[in-house]
């Protein structure tokens, strides 16, 4: 799961990031700021999305 530039402090979306990890899928955050569900990332960027993004889609897309 790729969470970009959210707080993740409205629920219930901001519980999806821990319905994907306990499914087994890797979460990622691309934010500014930290969030609550930090901890359970396999990746934090703590970039610009503006700079982050482009190098990630260059990333995936290779």
């Amino acid at each position: 799961m790729l969470v970009i530039g959210s707080s993740l402090r409205v629920e219930p979306v901001a519980s999806l990031c821990a319905v994907a990890v306990k499914a087994g899928h890797p979460l990622v955050m691309v934010n500014r700021d930290p969030t609550p569900y930090d901890d359970l990332a396999a990746a934090v960027i703590r970039e610009p999305i503006g700079d982050a993004m482009p190098r990630l889609c260059a990333a995936l897309a290779a």
